[in-house]
């Protein structure tokens, strides 16, 4: 994957910011190699959210562990 980041230390509209190691985001998860898949399966993020439109999971499905909802 490209552009994956952790979000921690994102400032919070009512003061203090987001804890480091809980929310990490990226691009679209429809490019992952099979070894991309391992790595993901063998990393702590737990459950994956597509913000993409129905349209374009359709014509990019996301590839993933099956391990991962």
């Amino acid at each position: 994957m490209h552009n994956v980041r952790a979000t921690g230390g994102t400032p919070l509209r009512g003061g203090g910011s987001t804890r480091p190691d809980v929310l990490y985001r990226s691009d679209a998860l429809s490019s992952l190699t099979p070894a991309g898949v391992e790595e993901l399966a063998a990393s702590p993020i737990g459950v994956i959210v597509d913000f993409r439109t129905e349209q374009e999971r359709h014509s990019a499905p996301d590839v993933h562990p099956d391990s991962r909802p």
